[in-house]
This record gives structure tokens, sequence and C-alpha cells, in this order.
């Protein structure tokens, strides 16, 4: 049996491959969903007790306080708005992903079971 914790730093070395190849699909905007996918997984991944809405959420504030601190002047960059569309994208998907795993995994229970 997979530990957790080898899901979750699976997840996460796939979000950073995705970034980059992301960044050539949606230039400007793929490493934007792997960083919220990376706040995600880094969430589940230290084991806070918090469930998988919580973890999107830390997701999308955490990769969000970047982009405001670039329009505050705090942190070098750009701002763009756009970002926090990317940011919610990756919440999403991670939400999604987590759900589906818990789901077929359920599944399989329920296959073992009978």
């Amino acid at each position: 049996m997979i530990s957790k914790k080898v899901v979750y730093g699976g997840i996460f070395a796939a979000s950073v491959f995705a970034g980059a190849v992301g960044e050539i699909i949606l230039p400007g905007y793929g490493k934007d969903i792997a960083y919220s996918i990376q706040s995600y997984t880094g969430c589940r991944f230290v084991g806070f007790d918090l469930n998988p809405l919580e973890c999107a959420t830390v997701g999308f504030v955490s990769s969000s306080a970047g982009e405001f601190s670039q329009y505050l002047g705090l942190f070098p960059g750009n701002f763009d708005h756009k970002d926090f569309f990317a940011y919610a994208a990756g919440s999403i998907i991670s939400f999604g992903i987590e759900k589906f795993l818990r789901h077929q995994k359920s599944l399989e229970n329920l296959a073992l079971e009978n």
C-alpha cells in the first residue's frame, strides 16, 4: 500500500513538471497553476489537520498573496490580475484530483468487500 506522503510527493513533483510544460502551452499562466497545486500538496503533505477544501483555499490564498504583494510593490514582478484565475484553476484541479482519488479508493474498497 502506498502512503499518503508518497502520493502527495508524486503530485507535487508532477506539478513542477506540469508547470514547465504548462508554461509552453499557457505562457505566463502554466507556472501560476502549478504554484497553487504545489501549495495544496504542501498543505496535505505536511499533514495539517485540514480537509481538501481547506487546503484548496490555502493553495489559492498563499499563491494570491505573492501576486498581491507584486501589486503593492513589495515583491518583484509584474502584477497580472489574470493570475488569480490561474491560481483558482490550480486549486480546483488539486481539489478535483483528490476527490477523484478518494472516490477510486472507495470503489476499490467496495470491490474488496464483495
